[in-house]
């Protein structure tokens, strides 16, 4: 006679000092995740719901989001001083030859329109078009007059951190467990909510590329004062820095990064437990909805949004050290990404990700507690997104109340 079916499940709670998650840490440089668990069993079927908060703050230096879709480019934000400088009125001719235009914007526009360092050419080719002469009269001007024309004027000095205040996840699952054989399969649907306050600080300084750059430019701010068309905007006399962006000060701002996320993904796994004490395991999931709040667009950090799949090999061992007290359950997987990982610049991975080993200690305490401690290693295969190291090392313990 068939025996009636039962209803099981359990209830836990922990901490882990990482969340790494499919071999990226959501979680970098906090004090940790607390977490919990309760799931329900019942002829086949399995229901569960699982949430974990961030403790204390994240950051990671160098990057513009934290999260699945790692870090991205970035443009320079600053704003050259771009008034529209007429020409002087001082005595004299000017020492490159032809009549200064009395607006110089166009020139200004077409050299210094874009916010990118300053090179030797912008400022030749800005003179020759307010004057009316070629590109090597200029060159020549300045030759004559003793200055060496530096191929690169200013350069770009940019440096960013991301932050997360607050990183709540809530997972809903469900799946279904039947036999063929030796063979046990698995189906189901996990539905991933994150709750995440992030911002993104980005700081940003323009310099002088050389010492005979900061030269040319001091003299060019005299020769400006006097005939204008020579420099962009309205330089001083005598200082150079006018020219930069910010007049060489660093300039920061703050951005909003990447906020809360909602994930969909199907998985379906088959594993036999023919072979004592270890379970091998193969699962594959794959995203069917992804959609999350993007960072502004001129931060460039978008979100990976592709629909990707995550293949995951997996044994698991279960050796009693105590009969029906202690068991040690290690465990070993390695992953392959199919657009569900993401690269360091935020592109979807579609190469093996990472390499993952650990071990419970299940102590059973009475018949329905028990305390699990645990340790875990991670290697990284593909180059990991930032804020997660090659490798990493973390621990934790749960409590779980067996029914």
């Amino acid at each position: 006679m068939e025996e009636p079916k039962k209803v099981s499940g359990s209830i836990s709670a922990g901490y882990s000092s990482r969340y790494i998650f499919r071999g990226t840490n959501l979680m970098p440089s906090s004090n940790g995740m607390i977490y919990a668990d309760a799931h329900v069993n019942y002829g086949g079927f399995t229901a569960g719901i699982w949430i974990g908060t961030q403790m204390g703050s994240a950051s990671v230096p160098g990057a513009l989001a934290i999260g699945e879709g790692g870090g991205g480019g970035v443009a320079a934000f600053g704003s050259r001083d771009t008034s529209v400088t007429l020409a002087g009125t001082g005595g004299g001719s000017n020492p490159i030859g032809g009549g200064a235009q009395r607006d110089e914007s166009a020139a200004r526009n077409r050299y210094f329109g874009e916010n990118r360092p300053i090179l030797g050419d912008d400022i030749v080719d800005f003179v020759g078009d307010n004057y009316g002469v070629s590109h090597q009269t200029v060159v020549n001007a300045f030759n004559a007059l003793g200055f060496q024309l530096p191929k690169q004027i200013t350069r770009f000095k940019q440096g960013s951190e991301a932050f997360q205040d607050n990183f709540t996840e809530v997972d809903l699952y469900l799946q279904y467990t039947f036999s063929v054989g030796p063979v046990d399969v698995t189906i189901g649907n996990i539905f991933f909510y994150i709750d995440r306050d992030s911002s993104t600080r980005v700081d940003f300084r323009e310099y002088f590329a050389s010492e005979d750059a900061r030269e040319l430019v001091t003299f060019l701010t005299a020769l400006d004062s006097t005939f204008g068309g020579f420099l962009p905007g309205t330089p001083r006399n005598g200082n150079p820095e006018d020219v930069l962006v910010n007049k060489g000060r660093k300039v920061s701002r703050t951005f909003e990064g990447i906020e809360d996320e909602q994930y969909d993904r199907l998985f379906a796994s088959v594993s036999t437990s023919v072979i004592p004490y270890i379970s091998p395991r193969i699962t594959y999931y794959h995203t069917i909805y992804n959609e999350g709040e993007d960072a502004p667009a001129e931060l460039n950090a978008a979100r990976n949004d592709v629909r990707g799949g995550y293949l995951e090999f997996k044994i698991n061992g279960e050796i009693p050290i105590i009969r029906d007290r202690v068991n040690f359950d290690p465990y070993v997987l390695v992953s392959y990404s199919t657009g569900d990982r993401s690269e360091p610049d935020g592109s979807p991975l579609y190469d093996w990700n990472h390499f993952q080993a650990g071990a419970e200690l299940v102590i059973q305490v009475s018949n329905n507690f028990r305390l699990i401690p645990q340790l875990n290693y991670m290697h990284h295969i593909s180059d990991p997104p930032l804020g997660t190291e090659r490798n990493e090392w973390w621990g934790g313990a749960k409590a779980e109340f067996i029914f």
